[in-house]
């Protein structure tokens, strides 16, 4: 009875523990949500696009949010890849060659690029896409995600990753390229 009586006590003061850590959890996430509004409610706020504008003004009716966009040297970009010059003159490859740029994340929706990569192959319409970003280990689980896709739908051979690309190898790219696609 003493070692019933001892199992019941431990057992109780475990769950009390384990409850107890669930409060205090949960008063944590309730306090780093009130101070997180607060700050965002009482502070000048700047963004790098419209989208996340749109979202900040959905969820705290803020519409006095500046948008900053990230620079981008488009005169380099022009010049390297010569967008300046017409078409007819660009010695293009017979390669047909599609550049998806993004985060390699899960809401820029990457598995559409996938998605045409299967239906480019069913088709027998010979392409390469290469898929240009950068990449965040959090989301690991999107990219593993990814790779299997691409394995499953068989199109390793025409789907390839350039993770944290250079500028000299990105602007190659975008030379060779035909299309630019946003998969989202």
């Amino acid at each position: 009875p003493n070692q019933l009586m001892s199992q019941i006590i431990e057992s109780t003061e475990t769950e009390f523990r384990t409850n107890n850590h669930n409060d205090n959890r949960k008063e944590y996430v309730k306090w780093v949500k009130r101070t997180y509004d607060s700050m965002i409610r009482n502070s000048f706020l700047i963004t790098n696009s419209n989208y996340s504008k749109a979202a900040i003004l959905r969820e705290y009716d803020r519409n006095d949010v500046m948008v900053l966009s990230p620079p981008v040297d488009v005169d380099t970009i022009i010049s390297k890849v010569k967008l300046n010059q017409p078409p007819d003159s660009l010695n293009y490859n017979d390669e047909n060659c599609i550049l998806v740029i993004c985060r390699i994340e899960p809401s820029k929706r990457i598995e559409n690029a996938i998605y045409l990569a299967k239906q480019l192959k069913e088709r027998k319409i010979k392409a390469k896409i290469n898929i240009v970003g950068s990449f965040e280990p959090f989301y690991q689980k999107y990219c593993d995600g990814l790779i299997k896709l691409i394995s499953d739908f068989d199109v390793s051979d025409i789907i390839e990753f350039h993770i944290d690309a250079n500028f000299e190898d990105l602007t190659d790219l975008m030379k060779r390229s035909k299309i630019f696609f946003h998969p989202r």
